[in-house]
C-alpha cells in the first residue's frame, strides 16, 4: 500500500498536536496539572486567612498557562520553526506492508521494521507512529480508501500491540 501527502504547515501542526495530546495523557503531566489546581486552593486559603495574595496570583497564572495557553504558545513556536523545516512543502511517500514501512521524500528516506516502533496511536485525523524520540504522521485522508485505513488499523496496529505485549 502507498500513502502520499504534502508535508504542509497544517499537516505538521496536525501531527504535532496528535503527539502533544498523546504526551499529555501521561500520568506525570496529569499530576502536574492537578497539583496546580491544589496550589490555587492553598493560595485562596492564604489570601483569606493571612491576606497574602502572592500564592493565589502565582498559582492562578500557572494554571491559566497550563490549561489555556500552553498549546497555543507551543503552536506558535512550531509554526515559526516550520518555516525552516527541511521537508517543508515536499511530498512524503510511505510504502507500507505487514512487516516494514519505507518513507521517501525529496530529502531522502529510509526503511524500517514495525518491530522498531515504540508506540502507535490513532486520532481523528490520522495515525501517530512513534519510534522514540521521533514520530511519524500518517493522515487518514491520504489513504486511498476506508478499507486501506481498516487494513492498517487491523494488521499493523494489531501487530505492534502484540509485539509490545510479548516484550
Amino acid at each position: 500500500m502507498i500513502v502520499e501527502y504534502q508535508w504542509s504547515k497544517d499537516r505538521f501542526l496536525e501531527a504535532c498536536k496528535a503527539n502533544y495530546d498523546l504526551k499529555m495523557k501521561s500520568l506525570k503531566l496529569k499530576l502536574l496539572g492537578y497539583f496546580g489546581i491544589i496550589f490555587i486552593f492553598v493560595g485562596a486559603y492564604f489570601s483569606y486567612t493571612k491576606g497574602v495574595y502572592t500564592t493565589l496570583v502565582v498559582s492562578s497564572l500557572l494554571v491559566i498557562y497550563w490549561y489555556i495557553l500552553r498549546w497555543p504558545l507551543y503552536r506558535l513556536q512550531l509554526s515559526f520553526n516550520f518555516k525552516k523545516h527541511v521537508s517543508k512543502d515536499k511530498t512524503v511517500s510511505w510504502l507500507i506492508n505487514r512487516e516494514t514501512f519505507s518513507i521517501a521524500s525529496e530529502n531522502g528516506g529510509g526503511s524500517y521494521k514495525w518491530s522498531a516502533i515504540t508506540d502507535i496511536s490513532e486520532s481523528k485525523a490520522g495515525f501517530l507512529v512513534r519510534q522514540y524520540p521521533v514520530f511519524y504522521w500518517l493522515p487518514k485522508d491520504s489513504f486511498e480508501s476506508e478499507s486501506d485505513i481498516d487494513w492498517f488499523r487491523n494488521e499493523v496496529m494489531g501487530k505492534i500491540t502484540i509485539n509490545k505485549q510479548t516484550t
